[in-house]
């Protein structure tokens, strides 16, 4: 990358940080991308949405669940290097779209928040023991015992 960055003469305008903790410099983004080949479900997307970001992404793990294309971000296809390309020379050229973008990824990741994941681990152990496994196992669609 430190290569191709001198070959196109970009290199002075880059600043290679390596591994570290991106939160504090996310308020600086103007968009977030992850070109990963393989990915769970990328708690750092997570973090740009909650800043207000939109995102780039691949289509990998859990991501396409996160990401809405076309609402807060796009999807590309693993290795689509002409598809982001684009998503981000789209998002580059349109502020507006960036900050519409923005606004429905922080809403968005109220969706993932931590208030949010306990209230309905709470809400499905009541109904658990509240006797109401038949109707989650029929959500699930796995069979119950009796």
């Amino acid at each position: 990358m430190r290569q191709l960055a001198a070959e196109l003469s970009i290199d002075e305008r880059i600043t290679w940080l390596g591994a570290c903790d991106a939160r504090p410099l996310m308020g600086a983004f103007d968009v977030f991308a992850l070109s990963s080949e393989s990915e769970g479900h990328s708690i750092a997307v997570l973090e740009a949405m909650a800043q207000g970001l939109p995102v780039v992404a691949t289509c990998v793990g859990g991501i396409s669940e996160t990401v809405q294309h076309g609402v807060n971000g796009f999807i590309a296809p693993i290795r689509g290097v002409h598809e982001i390309a684009a998503a981000l020379e789209t998002l580059v050229h349109d502020p507006a779209l960036r900050e519409r973008m923005g606004q429905a990824s922080r809403t968005l990741s109220q969706n993932f928040s931590l208030d949010r994941m306990v209230d309905q681990t709470v809400a499905l152990y009541e109904q658990v023991i509240s006797g109401g496994n038949a109707a989650i196992a029929s959500d699930l669609k796995v069979p119950v015992l009796r």
